[in-house]
């Protein structure tokens, strides 16, 4: 089999160490670029949809124009503050006065679901257009209120500017911010006295974290991060989620903001919200907070969200599948690095879980899980055996008939992982039927899905013992590989090469110790056009593809003896001529002939 000395570099036994057991490439990473349903980086806090659900246009132009009249912060200390107390359901800020607890007072049911809105406005609101404009005009009193010392003028316009931020679609986070409001709240961060005042300057932080990078750095550069990081031992369950929450926008919206929050010392009190009885907000947020800690390129110091693990082990095991998403998509990127990592994952006892979590009934689930075990199988071969041994081949293959694409693709990505192992794990992958699953694809998915089936046939053909590439060529293995070798992808025509030297190679053999003399896979070849295509990339503008093509065809299709008519002279003129041209030239490099 012809072989570079590339391709038997380290321990793998495919196309080489790095194409082998391939690493995500750049252009296979759309479940995790994309948007994702599941765990977006950053997220805002929001009120119902009937409340935001009017004009926004003549709001926001009005809420610049109160902007254009205002000074800022210094100018508002002699205005009258709005006489508007706090609202019943809001609670009283002087405290419970029934007996109930601070939460149930204060807060309610207040806590942020997955999907941002607040129970709290859970009942239809029958707010005009007009109404929602109108705070344009109470702007001067929200910022009058906020800078007084009065706890209960803090909490009302505090709450107010939450609101304003707490619009669905295109919130006045810079207006906001122009305002010079951010700092106060950020103060109200350190009011333990007041839980209250605290969770609403939290939500309003929050949302302003929620925009756009600078929008994010604001609230950094104010020192807010220090004092989420406190917030996450409160006392008050709605405040340790609220701060949660904040964390995970800040981290979610760079790695070096990540590894800010992360060298603040963020693990272990968010570790210590994932492993109490927490409420299910706090535990959701919390553990998509430790997934935007555990993402991102360069990837953050592997020494500390490793602590993670022990967690996210126990977490797989919840009934919440939005907790199993982002604790799986948390383990996707653990794991996606050097083997080191890929073993530490390994021994977290996840793996077990992980396949069994392959056959949830969500597809959101079923995609960072499959992600984690296609990461595990980039590694060596005996990590790659833990994920065999741990029945993953079947989940593997009910997966390659999911409704999803990009579940198929990435299953199959996962699977020519394992084939580039040993022959053993080849022969597993034998065992299960996936090969013909992965035939059927080859001549019916569309293209990217072809060329992650190209990769696991071709590593099998590297990988695998004669009797086994004998059995490839049986499920039809050869047709496929050569339907590639027009692909514009480089890479893929490689890889079809390969695997049809490695099946050449077995059928020369099997011509030797054989009666007839022909390569059975080499007619095979040409028979379904294959041999034309390979002729054809003799003039491939990669000298990669060019030597491959000249070693397949010198040792497998150069003819053992000229035809017989062709050798019997003719007679010219009073001479004998044989029946080819003079110009003949032969190669410089000579043929080389099978005995």
């Amino acid at each position: 089999m012809y072989r570079t000395d590339a391709r038997k570099k380290g321990f793998k036994k495919g196309i080489d160490i790095e194409d082998a057991r391939r690493k995500r490439e750049d252009e296979s990473v759309q479940l995790r670029k994309i948007k994702r349903d599941e765990s977006a980086m950053k997220k805002r806090r929001e009120r119902h949809a009937t409340e935001y659900e009017r004009d926004r246009t003549d709001t926001l132009t009005a809420i610049n124009g109160a902007l254009a009249n205002h000074v800022g912060p210094a100018d508002t200390a002699g205005m009258s503050p709005l006489a508007v107390s706090v609202s019943p359901e809001q609670g009283s800020a002087s405290g419970p006065t029934d007996g109930t607890s601070i939460e149930a007072q204060w807060f309610g049911h207040a806590h942020g679901t997955r999907n941002g809105l607040s129970s709290e406005y859970r009942a239809p609101d029958a707010r005009s257009n007009t109404q929602l404009a109108a705070y344009a005009q109470k702007l001067p009193d929200m910022v009058a209120g906020v800078l007084s010392d009065n706890a209960d003028e803090q909490v009302r316009c505090t709450t107010e500017f939450r609101k304003m931020l707490s619009v669905e679609t295109e919130p006045p986070i810079d207006q906001v911010i122009e305002l010079g409001v951010v700092p106060r709240f950020v103060q109200f961060l350190r009011r333990d006295d007041n839980p209250r005042l605290q969770f609403e300057a939290e939500w309003a932080l929050t949302n302003i974290a929620s925009g756009t990078s600078a929008h994010t750095a604001v609230v950094m550069e104010h020192g807010a991060v220090p004092l989420f990081i406190q917030l996450l031992r409160s006392p008050h369950e709605e405040c340790r989620e609220q701060a949660a929450w904040a964390i995970g926008n800040i981290a979610g919206d760079s790695p070096r903001y990540r590894n800010v929050v992360l060298d603040a010392g963020v693990m272990m009190p968010l570790l210590e919200q994932l492993t109490s009885n927490s409420g299910s907000g706090l535990l959701r947020n919390s553990a998509w907070t430790l997934s935007n800690l555990c993402r991102g390129k360069p990837e953050p110091p592997f020494e500390i969200v490793s602590l993670a693990l022990p967690v996210l082990a126990h977490l797989l095991f919840s009934p919440d599948p939005e907790v199993l998403v982002d604790s799986s998509w948390a383990l996707s990127y653990l794991s996606d690095g050097s083997n080191e990592k890929i073993q530490a994952v390994v021994e977290s006892g996840v793996v077990r879980r992980l396949v069994e979590l392959l056959a949830h009934d969500s597809v959101k689930v079923q995609t960072p899980c499959l992600r984690v075990i296609g990461n595990l199988v980039t590694g060596n071969d005996i990590q790659t055996q833990v994920v065999i041994n741990s029945s993953a081949l079947v989940c593997l293959s009910s997966l390659l008939n999911s409704p999803k694409k990009a579940i198929r693709k990435e299953a199959c990505w996962a699977i020519s992982n394992i084939t580039a192992g040993t022959a053993d794990q080849v022969q597993a992958v034998i065992d299960a039927g996936i090969f013909q699953q992965l035939m059927y694809l080859m001549e019916t998915a569309d293209y990217d899905i072809k060329k992650e089936c190209a990769w696991a046939i071709s590593n099998a053909t590297s990988a695998g013992y004669s009797d086994q590439i004998k059995f490839l060529v049986k499920q039809g293995c050869i047709p496929p590989l050569c339907n590639l070798l027009d692909s514009p992808d480089a890479k893929i025509v490689a890889v079809a090469l390969d695997g049809l030297d490695a099946i050449l190679k077995v059928g020369e053999q099997s011509k030797q110790v054989g009666a007839d003399s022909v390569n059975p896979y080499a007619v095979a070849v040409e028979e379904c056009g294959g041999l034309e295509k390979i002729e054809a990339l003799q003039s491939h503008q990669l000298n990669e593809i060019y030597q491959k093509v000249v070693s397949i065809l010198e040792v497998y299709f150069v003819a053992d003896e000229e035809p017989v008519e062709m050798l019997e002279p003719e007679v010219s003129g009073s001479q004998f001529a044989f029946g080819f041209e003079q110009q003949h030239v032969t190669p410089s490099n000579g043929y080389s002939f099978q005995e």
